[in-house]
């Protein structure tokens, strides 16, 4: 299993005020169903344009709504094929697609524990395994202070649907900013994939 839970609760994977917001947005199911997965496609956003040459002109006409990256599944999918994360995040990421477009265009899902929502969620790798991850340490019963700090934390993500879901957009994006970073370690600023290992 290549996940490992991880609660980093600080502001740093957030790009500016207008995410902060929304990532701590407490407004409808339907809302946040379309917001919260909005700021893990900026984050796959910036770990494809790092892949790139820098050049704005023809990235900015790539990710236009009407381009060739315009979409969310389409970044997924390229993503994917560059390697820069394996199948299960993939899937997840499929997935969160799945749920926000369904809370998009269809009226009769009004919250996270309507089907095919919740299935979708339940098959959710990131959810499996905080959910193990919860259940072990409710068998190990912590004393340490760390220990007993994450399993209330774990508790009270994993409480509902809504507060998994959250639990998940917040996992996605960390691990898209790590992927991000480690692109960029490996190929400086204004340096292209290709040119840095000698690929014309």
């Amino acid at each position: 299993m290549r996940y490992i839970a991880t609660y980093n609760f600080a502001m740093d994977f957030l790009e500016n005020e207008n995410e902060e917001l929304a990532f701590y947005n407490h407004d409808s199911n339907r809302a946040v169903a379309v917001v919260w997965p909005a700021i893990v496609e900026n984050r796959l956003t910036d770990a494809l344009r790092a892949c790139m040459r820098p050049d704005e002109r023809v990235a900015n006409e790539l990710f236009r709504p009407e381009g060739a990256l315009g979409t969310f599944a389409q970044k997924i999918k390229l993503g994917y094929m560059l390697g820069l994360y394996q199948e299960d995040l993939k899937d997840d990421l499929v997935l969160l697609a799945k749920i926000r477009n369904a809370f998009a265009h269809r009226v009769d899902i009004t919250g996270f524990e309507t089907s095919p929502v919740r299935d979708w969620m339940d098959n959710m790798t990131t959810l499996k395994v905080h959910r193990a991850l919860l259940e072990r340490m409710k068998k190990e019963s912590p004393q340490d202070v760390h220990g007993q700090t994450t399993l209330s934390i774990l508790s009270s993500e994993l409480v509902d649907y809504r507060n998994s879901f959250h639990l998940c957009i917040r996992f996605m994006i960390h691990k898209l900013l790590a992927v991000e970073s480690a692109i960029k370690s490996r190929h400086p600023a204004n340096t292209t994939v290709g040119e840095s290992t000698g690929r014309s």
